[in-house]
Parts: structure tokens; sequence; C-alpha cells
């Protein structure tokens, strides 16, 4: 927060407190969207894989295609946020935490409206460490080692194929001290949250990303076919 919000004075940001699984806020004086949006990362990664593999002749590009996706995605999600927040001040009055948020007495602003000394908002992105293994798979056996075509690393993927599958085992992977995985891992984390970075919240301040999974791993799945992940 220090970093990223250079007006929130040393004393304030001793408030520090954790509002729920890992959103970021401070206690008494801010007005934080505690999870504001869920961006489902693995259906954009799905979707992206199986309508546009086909087209591209080198990682890099295919990379670059994913990551403008999921940046349109994310503009058009912050853009509904917004919309909603300015909803909120005009139709959804909260009395009892302007009470009890610093500065809103004060400027006579509704916790809504702009009384809160500081404003942001936190956005999720699901399956991230899905998207990454499944990128690192693609990149080795249809790009690297050119094992498979697209179209049949999608149909071997569909099918369940055992040879399939254990070479899907061999893939790189996040988490175990490889230092290739953890650069595309870092790479791909930096890309997807700078997509924040396209709009400011309503109130002001900036779009902050988590990363959580709680119980919302079922429900994020069930519509998601084999990933290579």
């Amino acid at each position: 927060l220090a970093e990223r919000f250079p007006n929130i004075s040393k004393e304030d940001l001793m408030r520090f407190n954790g509002g729920g699984c890992t959103e970021t806020m401070l206690a008494g004086v801010s007005n934080v969207g505690s999870l504001d949006a869920g961006i489902n990362l693995l259906l954009i990664f799905s979707s992206f894989m199986r309508e546009k593999l086909k087209n591209y002749g080198d990682f890099d590009a295919f990379y670059s295609g994913l990551v403008s996706e999921i940046r349109a995605v994310t503009a058009e999600t912050l853009d509904i946020v917004n919309d909603i927040k300015q909803k909120h001040e005009k139709y959804r009055p909260q009395p009892v935490r302007t009470l009890l948020i610093d500065d809103c007495i004060d400027k006579g602003l509704d916790f809504y409206a702009g009384g809160a000394r500081y404003y942001w908002s936190v956005i999720n992105f699901a399956g991230l460490v899905n998207c990454i293994d499944s990128l690192l798979a693609v990149r080795k056996l249809i790009f690297d080692d050119k094992e498979y075509k697209p179209e049949e690393f999608i149909c071997r993927l569909d099918e369940q194929d055992a040879d399939f599958l254990s070479k899907l085992k061999t893939c790189p992977c996040y988490g175990v001290d490889d230092d290739n995985a953890d650069s595309l891992a870092e790479q791909f984390a930096k890309d997807v949250f700078k997509a924040l970075d396209q709009r400011t919240p309503y109130m002001g301040g900036a779009f902050l990303p988590s990363s959580i999974q709680f119980i919302t791993y079922l429900e994020a799945g069930m519509d998601i076919p084999a990933t290579p992940d």
C-alpha cells in the first residue's frame, strides 16, 4: 500500500488490516471494495486456447494474444464495477458506516459518496497457477518440442489419452524451483495484474489484484473442459 498509494500517511498505514481472506484495508478510514469482482483466468485461457491456438506459429505470439484477451475482459469487468459503484453512490446510502468511518461526518458525505479518507478496489483473479502450468505445457509440447499440432494437442487432451497425460506430467510447472517455470509465472502475473491499470475506480485510488480460491473453485471450474495443467 505504501508503494501504490504514497498519499497515505505513515500513521494511517498502521491501521492496516485484512478484510476477509487477502483483501487490504485501513481500519476506520477506508472504503475498500473487498473483492468487487472475480475474473476466471482459466476460463479465458481455455476458450482462447481452443479457438485461437491454431492461429499462432510461436509461443510468444500466442502468449501476447492471450494477455490481450485477458486485458479486454478485465477492462470490461472494471467498467461494470465502476457502474455499480456509481449506482451505490446514488441509490444505496450507508448511514451506519458513514457514522463509523473517519472523515465522512467532517466532509458531510456518505461512505459511498466520497466521505471516506481512502478508496480503492480489489479484484480477484482465479485460476492463476492453472494458467501458468497450462502455458508451460503448451510451450513445451507444441512450440519447443513440436510433439503435437494444436488440433491434435486439444483432441488428445479432451480424450484424456494416457500417453498424452504422461507427457503432460513431464512438463515444467510452477512451485518446484524450476527457474524457467518461475520466470514465466512472474511475467504472467505481472501482465495480468497490470491489466487493472486500464481503469481507475469510480471514487479514486486504484484497482488492486488478489488471487484467492476459497470455495469458489467448484463453481469456477464447472464450465471449463480439460486444461493442460
